[in-house]
């Protein structure tokens, strides 16, 4: 499965700041899961870093209804919320 650009750049921000390696395909790996295994403490530093980083804010719906919870439904929360943002900038 091929990444976006946006999904490598969280998938390098899970690796550096938990310290782990992730699988090439884990894209869909449920983060609490086996595979990843992140916390309640790391899921909301992720959802902190997230924020900051793209300058966006992350409605708690969307944690919420589960999209926050792999690196390709963060990945597309987030193109969502940049568009969002860009298009009520114009």
């Amino acid at each position: 499965m091929i990444m976006s650009k946006l999904e490598e750049e969280i998938k390098y921000m899970i690796e550096s700041k938990f310290s782990i390696s992730l699988e090439e395909n884990c894209i869909d790996s449920d983060l609490t899961g086996k595979e990843v295994g992140l916390d309640e403490c790391d899921m909301v530093y992720l959802l902190g870093e997230i924020e900051k980083e793209y300058g966006i804010f992350i409605p708690t719906i969307m944690i919420e209804s589960y999209q926050f919870n792999s690196i390709r439904h963060i990945g597309k929360s987030v193109e969502k919320l940049l568009e969002n943002t860009n298009a009520n900038q114009t």
